[in-house]
């Protein structure tokens, strides 16, 4: 073998291993929202609420399995490496029953079509008006409503949340979007604890 073999040999080789490299995948990142596990519960009530919530929904923006950034004015990039590892909404829903039963003391939060031993004393209701990331802070506007299952609204608010996302990453930035869903399941616990003290 002469010496411009050698060089072709080696050439061909090196071509491979880029190529090879090349058509390696990015790889995707998937996340889950958290939980308020850890978060000491609210005073108990003299009897803890049956809750269901029955409904949350989401704007088509964010209701995707890409996390969404929005960059300046009206543009926004679907981030096609972050994915949530399940529907936004579920995770959003799971959050929610999770915020109240601490909120709450209770046992008895469930989210529909869920069953619980009790039927629910109250309903739930979560519209998601906007749920937007930017390179520093995570928006959340959502209008809810508490009903009495035995009839008639008690309740309905709204609330504004703004959270930071920080600096270190996307870790952080599904942090934040906790925080603000736990925000929104507090003001809805208030809600009710109110009405439960007002009834007895």
């Amino acid at each position: 073998m002469n010496f411009r073999q050698v060089i072709t040999g080696i050439t061909v080789l090196c071509l491979g291993t880029a190529m090879a490299g090349c058509s390696r995948s990015p790889q995707v990142n998937f996340y889950t929202l958290g939980t308020i596990t850890g978060v000491k519960p609210a005073e108990p009530l003299n009897a803890p609420p049956a809750v269901s919530v029955t409904h949350v929904s989401l704007p088509d923006l964010v209701d995707r399995p890409q996390m969404v950034e929005r960059l300046t004015g009206n543009r926004v990039e679907i981030l096609e490496m972050q994915r949530w590892a399940e529907p936004l909404k579920d995770g959003i829903t799971r959050l929610l029953v999770d915020t109240l039963a601490n909120r709450l003391a209770s046992d008895l939060v469930t989210a529909y079509p869920q069953t619980s031993a009790a039927e629910p004393d109250y309903k739930v209701t979560l519209d998601i008006r906007r749920l937007d990331a930017t390179s520093d802070l995570v928006y959340l506007d959502a209008v809810w409503k508490v009903s009495r299952s035995s009839g008639g609204s008690i309740k309905t608010g709204r609330s504004n949340v703004q959270e930071s996302r920080g600096r270190d990453g996307y870790d952080a930035l599904v942090a934040a979007y906790n925080r603000a869903i736990v925000s929104a399941g507090s003001d809805i616990a208030g809600a009710i604890r109110a009405d439960r003290a007002a009834g007895q």
